[in-house]
């Protein structure tokens, strides 16, 4: 009941499935613990207070089994609580800065931070190209399309979280193929883009290697970044909470995580020598995470993994935190390429 009145805008079938899905991983995590349901459900609510962590997101990260020391707990802290404080130390005026990229990727070319060639922002209405004039329609941006852009592209949208939306195009067929085998003209490129239903603008953008170690730990030619998050005290002395590496497992082009629904994996890094830490994931029954020393796929060691240009990502995330006060904690997405690192993304609401 809590659930249904908090969040009315689900429509009724999506909030049915979310119930069986929430009391089918209830009761395994019962089976796994080897406890009562009850015993499941005071312990959740005991989560919730003490975390303010909701009793699904609690049984999905592993937060369920009722032997959890207390200190465990006492180390959690919700994501409402963790926005709070985001939002105590980013000025809300200045969202824009960092979560539209159209804003984001001009400004972090002026301030000289290493970035993705940015080709065009296309929309419906407005939108531009890099080293043209403005545009007129949609016959300008066909010819925008078909001769001023690269091989290799990827589109994202300007306003997009969680690697919604993103696209990896190359040349061929008729005009640019996706990741799907999609094959479309460039004025069909367009018009696929324009009429999106939940994103308004795009980026497009060059596409970014990894360095070849990464790619022979996954095995993939997805790029994956690394999560270095910043805090720049009153003092303007910049501290790095925390950092953490997104290891892209089968075809995904996404190397983001979600909470371990994408497929994906993640591993804590070491800030002070860049070495990795043991992977984890999402229980393959949605409930709880486990840990995974090599890549699944590869058979490539996580544990232990070096990551290259680590001191340099470091400094390079240090130096944009101090060009984008007054905005004081960021998560900034690295990529570590074989030239060394470029922020591919920042995030004023960053996820731990």
């Amino acid at each position: 009941l809590r659930f249904s009145m908090a969040a009315p805008h689900v429509a009724p079938v999506d909030l049915a499935e979310r119930v069986r899905g929430f009391d089918r991983r209830f009761r395994l995590a019962a089976r796994r613990y080897r406890v009562r349901r009850r015993e499941i459900l005071a312990h959740l609510l005991e989560v919730y207070r003490r975390t303010g962590i909701r009793p699904a997101e609690a049984l999905a990260i592993g937060l369920g089994d009722p032997t959890l020391p207390a200190e465990i707990l006492d180390g959690c802290i919700g994501k409402d609580e963790l926005v709070a404080l985001q939002s105590r130390l980013n000025p809300p005026d200045l969202t824009c800065l960092t979560e539209d990229k159209g804003v984001f990727y001009p400004l972090c070319e002026g301030l000289g931070i290493p970035i993705p060639k940015t080709h065009a922002v296309v929309a419906e209405r407005g939108g531009w190209g890099a080293e043209s004039r403005p545009f007129s329609g949609r016959g300008d941006w066909a010819r925008f399309l078909a001769e001023s852009l690269p091989d290799e592209l990827v589109s994202k949208p300007a306003e997009g979280v969680y690697g919604s939306g993103v696209h990896v195009w190359r040349r061929g067929g008729r005009g640019f193929i996706d990741q799907h085998g999609r094959d479309l003209a460039p004025a069909e490129l367009y018009d696929v883009l324009c009429a999106d239903a939940h994103h308004e603008r795009f980026v497009l953008q060059e596409r970014v290697y990894n360095h070849p170690a990464l790619r022979r730990l996954s095995g993939s030619p997805a790029l994956q970044t690394v999560r270095v998050t910043t805090l720049v005290d009153r003092t303007g002395a910049v501290h790095i909470v925390h950092a953490f590496a997104r290891i892209v497992v089968g075809d995904n082009v996404i190397d983001n995580f979600h909470y371990g629904r994408t497929g994906n994996l993640t591993a804590l890094v070491s800030l002070r020598t860049g070495v990795l830490g043991p992977a984890i994931t999402r229980a393959p029954d949605g409930v709880g995470i486990v840990a995974a020393e090599l890549h699944p796929e590869t058979r490539e060691r996580i544990t232990g993994f070096a990551l290259p240009f680590w001191d340099e990502a470091v400094a390079l995330a240090r130096r944009s935190a101090r060009l984008f006060l007054p905005v004081r904690t960021l998560g900034w997405d690295v990529a570590l390429t074989p030239e060394g690192p470029v922020i591919i993304e920042a995030n004023r609401l960053w996820d731990p």
